[in-house]
């Protein structure tokens, strides 16, 4: 059993271990495979793609047929934690999409990211995720999802942190969030993120304006789990949505690459936010 601190990846190990013992066993399609284990195909589809969790006892056919069974108290094991209510929680208001993304957030040994409009919530600072996120009705509901927001920000400074690499264009820098308080401890905030060994900055200038402007807020996350090539998180206008096919994670790759060979180096982009951190002082 991986030793993660999220549910959602776990959920997501169960559904990589089923596909990928499925094809070591010869048993190229579902179809197949769901045929010899009397299920239909769509319930196995739904097991390999994360949907549901099988049953237990399903969990030990599937291992007998796969010649798998060694692995089966392990399969028990994950399966009855992530059965289990998620550790990590969030507000009634946040959509089911970011609910998923804030469990896979939380078992991500990578995260690259890109943000148009703001800077991203790991690297936030909390009068200015308070800014933000300024407009929900009632104070109680704000207050919560500043502190899950600050909440989610451990995975930079725990023992084995998580890795992240945030692509932000000029503008985001110089764009009024709350007042000029805010944008200085925001400023000073990402200084010291910049010290941080598994925190990397990149800026965009504004020469590359039109590439920022072509593309939505996305991130890319990764497992550091065999088998699993990662997920693509894109926030559009309407709704959040999940990539995980090869193509997509190959398009969003090249995209990152993109960006970061036309952003400013990690030194000279620290550079770039002191001098707008002095500005405001």
């Amino acid at each position: 059993m991986p030793e993660v601190p999220s549910i959602a990846v776990l959920r997501r190990w169960i559904a990589l271990r089923f596909r990928t013992l499925r094809q070591l066993a010869g048993y190229a399609t579902q179809a197949e495979a769901a045929a010899k284990l009397g299920v239909p195909p769509n319930r196995l589809n739904h097991i390999e793609s994360g949907r549901n969790l099988p049953s237990d006892r399903l969990a030990g056919q599937a291992m007998a047929l796969y010649d798998a069974e060694d692995q089966l108290p392990d399969l028990l094991a994950s399966l009855a934690l992530a059965r289990s209510k998620t550790r990590t929680r969030s507000t009634a208001e946040d959509p089911t999409q970011f609910d998923l993304y804030i469990g896979l957030e939380q078992g991500a040994r990578t995260i690259d990211t890109f943000d148009g409009f703001t800077i991203h919530g790991l690297l936030q600072h909390k009068d200015y995720a308070r800014a933000v996120l300024w407009g929900n009705p009632s104070p109680v509901e704000l207050s919560s999802r500043v502190r899950v927001r600050m909440e989610r920000q451990a995975i930079l400074r725990s023992s084995d942190p998580t890795h992240i690499w945030s692509v932000l264009p000029s503008n985001v820098l110089h764009t009024p969030v709350g007042d000029e308080d805010v944008m200085r401890a925001q400023m000073g905030h990402l200084l010291d993120l910049t010290e941080l060994p598994n925190v990397t900055l990149q800026i965009l200038p504004r020469s590359a304006s039109l590439l920022a402007s072509m593309h939505t807020p996305y991130a890319i996350l990764r497992f550091g789990m065999e088998d699993d090539p990662g997920v693509v998180y894109v926030e559009t206008w309407r709704n959040c949505v999940f990539y995980e096919d090869p193509a997509a994670l190959a398009d969003y790759t090249t995209l990152t690459d993109r960006l970061r060979n036309s952003a400013a180096s990690p030194a000279d982009s620290r550079s770039l936010i002191e001098a707008v951190w002095k500005g405001r002082s």
